[in-house]
């Protein structure tokens, strides 16, 4: 039980698991299999026209949910090697909720329509924010 209760530890087990799920969505659209896509669906709404394509065949995450993830494995990373002793949390991910907002109001009003590069940037900090927020309120022993 002392695993679970190093911070550290806790980031680097959140990097090494959603780095695995993106590897697994980009090999997933690297094969083409159909049964694996379907295991992807619970996860996202995977609308081709908002996803990554490989030769022609869409990834089975939309471009958010792949820089969520990416952004949750990022963060477990960072928290891992930085493990900040101040708790901020709550400031990172309303930020983030924030921009993730606005990106889709804006494109909801018609300021613009499925701009991957305010998704990608929107869903990274999100992924980032959440895992901070997440990891910075688990028990420590050790940091």
């Amino acid at each position: 039980m002392s695993f679970f209760r190093n911070r550290r530890k806790l980031g680097w087990l959140a990097f090494a698991l959603f780095g695995l799920l993106v590897a697994a969505a980009w090999g997933t659209a690297f094969s083409g299999s159909v049964w694996l896509h379907y295991l992807f669906s619970p996860m996202c709404h995977q609308h081709a026209e908002r996803c990554f394509h490989m030769d022609g065949t869409p990834w089975p995450l939309c471009v958010r949910c792949i820089a969520i993830y990416s952004g949750l494995a990022i963060g477990g990373a960072i928290f891992g090697i930085w493990n900040p002793k101040r708790d901020f949390g709550w400031f990172w991910l309303c930020g983030a909720l924030s921009a993730n907002l606005v990106d889709f109001g804006l494109e909801r009003v018609g300021a613009y329509d499925n701009l991957f590069a305010t998704r990608i940037g929107a869903g990274l900090f999100l992924g980032v924010a959440i895992a901070f927020f997440c990891l910075s309120r688990m028990p420590s022993r050790s940091g």
